[in-house]
């Protein structure tokens, strides 16, 4: 039987915070935000046409500003690792 390995790829992500701490998007971006009650989350999801909910703790993957979908933390440790850290020049 075939086997199939996922390509490499790289992502932008940002983590959801806890209640309290104010959720940092990039600006340029214009991703739809709306709180909610937890301190849980609701992203507009364009290309699924639906908000989609993310909890504390969830990392919020984007594609493109109308492509962005949550990853629970445990999915997102086991399928990604930082390449590139926050604040520094990309090569």
């Amino acid at each position: 039987m075939p086997k199939y390995a996922r390509q490499p790829e790289v992502i932008e992500a940002v983590q959801v915070p806890p209640p309290g701490e104010v959720l940092v998007l990039p600006g340029q971006l214009g991703i739809k935000v709306q709180e909610q009650q937890g301190g849980s989350i609701a992203v507009w999801n364009h290309a699924r046409g639906q908000w989609l909910m993310a909890r504390p703790g969830d990392w919020l993957r984007i594609d493109r500003p109308e492509d962005v979908y949550p990853i629970d933390p445990v999915t997102f440790a086991r399928t990604y690792r930082l390449v590139i850290p926050d604040n520094t020049a990309e090569a």
